[in-house]
């Protein structure tokens, strides 16, 4: 008899083919191979397989050399991956790369902690980008292997060409998901930039005098004042550094409606006041032709000077400070509150 596998002659009892490994009888039962003839005045009858049959048979139904279908799945860069020594592809596009090579698992865990952790440890994340682009062969070899090995048992009843076919299926690239990923980390990267950049960045102080508002107010903020980047729709705040020289003055709008009867009792209940604070009688201050109610508050550190108005149910209020041991902002301040208009509605 032969061996279904390889076509080698063998003895009867012999259990594993000497040349290829092949179990004997896994292989019989597997093909139950039945060659028919015909003969002369004979209907159909079954003989005994001769040695090119039963090789013919091998190679149309057995499952065919294994790196042949690795071959098939893999596609047409095989024999350049299979001897890469260092993946460029995988270094340069990372977890992109293992995707479009259906390496999905380890692509997905990969691009997760790329998002976790890059900002919190990018040097780690740089050797195992290195590690993978070295061990990236090994790897994919590996799991297709696995999954050519899947396929056929799967398939171990078709022939050797169909089985081809399905690897050839299975196997080759995906342009669809690292394309979308791709899309879909740009977009949060151009978001996270969008919201979280500014954070980071310190304003400049203005080079020249610029107009600004709050509500229903209008003024003039001199050159060298530098904006707050932590402001909001009822509350700006300005700083002025230079020789020596610190001031901070905060503007405020918010509508109380019935909960303060008028610009004194708010400026009362709004004004932080320490047990070491003199407080200053409350008078009335006029602003650019408009009247404001005003308090002042010193310590042995500094004077705070605020001002309070009411417009409808919307209360005003503008906050200055300086310093005792630092040369006084007064000027500063006055060029801003001498500003101060109210737009019309």
């Amino acid at each position: 008899m032969y061996c279904f596998r390889c076509g080698t002659k063998v003895d009867e009892n012999t259990m594993y083919c000497p040349h290829c490994g092949a179990n004997i009888k896994e292989e019989q039962e597997r093909y139950s191979y039945p060659p028919i003839k015909k003969q002369e005045n004979i209907d159909k009858k079954r003989i005994n397989a001769t040695h090119q049959e039963q090789y013919d048979y091998s190679l149309k139904y057995s499952y065919g050399d294994k790196e042949e279908l690795i071959k098939e799945y893999v596609g047409k860069e095989y024999n350049k991956i299979k001897n890469t020594k260092f993946s460029i592809p995988t270094f340069l596009f990372g977890p992109f790369y293992f995707l479009y090579r259906k390496l999905y698992t380890i692509g997905l865990l990969w691009l997760l902690l790329i998002i976790i952790f890059s900002w919190i440890f990018p040097t780690i994340l740089f050797f195992i980008s290195l590690i993978l682009a070295t061990t990236f062969t090994y790897i994919y070899l590996s799991v297709v292997t696995k999954k050519v090995e899947k396929i056929k048992k799967e398939n171990k009843n078709l022939d050797k060409d169909t089985i081809k076919q399905r690897c050839k299926t299975k196997g080759g690239v995906n342009y669809i998901i690292p394309i979308i990923l791709i899309i879909l980390v740009c977009s949060i990267i151009i978001t996270s930039t969008y919201i979280l950049i500014p954070n980071y960045i310190e304003p400049k102080p203005s080079k020249k005098d610029t107009t600004d508002s709050i509500k229903n107010i209008s003024y003039t903020i001199p050159k060298g004042f530098t904006k707050s980047k932590y402001e909001s729709e009822n509350y700006k705040s300005y700083s002025y550094t230079k020789d020596d020289k610190y001031c901070n003055i905060g503007i405020e709008a918010y509508d109380y409606k019935s909960l303060y009867k008028d610009a004194e009792e708010y400026i009362k209940a709004n004004v932080y006041v320490s047990a070491e604070d003199t407080i200053n009688p409350i008078d009335k201050i006029t602003l650019n032709n408009t009247t404001w109610i005003h308090m002042s508050t010193e310590n042995e550190y500094q004077t705070k000077d605020i001002y309070a108005k009411k417009e409808g149910n919307t209360f005003y209020k503008i906050e200055t400070r300086n310093t005792k041991y630092q040369p006084s902002c007064t000027e500063e301040y006055q060029k801003i509150l001498n500003s101060i208009t109210e737009r019309e509605q």
